[in-house]
């Protein structure tokens, strides 16, 4: 069956609460909507995305890449290697 959705926000990430025993990822995986992680780009990211992909493919989501977002200019080192070790990681 095709999803009814195009695409959902997610709001918060993948295991924020909808009710009491229900997430974010409960939702996906009902409506069969493909993922996009969208993570800030700076310092921390890398353990949060990959937590976030780890949690997708232990509930089968479809994950269909990664967006690192930066909102606010930082000359952090972590910016122009997060990419990288993401995808080292994600393959």
């Amino acid at each position: 069956m095709r999803p009814l959705f195009r695409g959902v926000e997610g709001v918060g990430g993948l295991l924020a609460p909808l009710s009491e025993t229900e997430t974010i990822a409960d939702l996906i995986t009902f409506l069969q909507c493909p993922l996009i992680i969208i993570s800030l780009v700076g310092l921390g990211t890398i353990n949060h995305t990959l937590l976030s992909y780890e949690a997708s493919q232990k509930r089968h989501i479809d994950l269909r890449g990664f967006i690192l977002n930066e909102p606010v200019k930082d000359n952090s080192v972590s910016i122009p290697t997060n990419p990288h070790w993401i995808n080292t990681f994600t393959q």
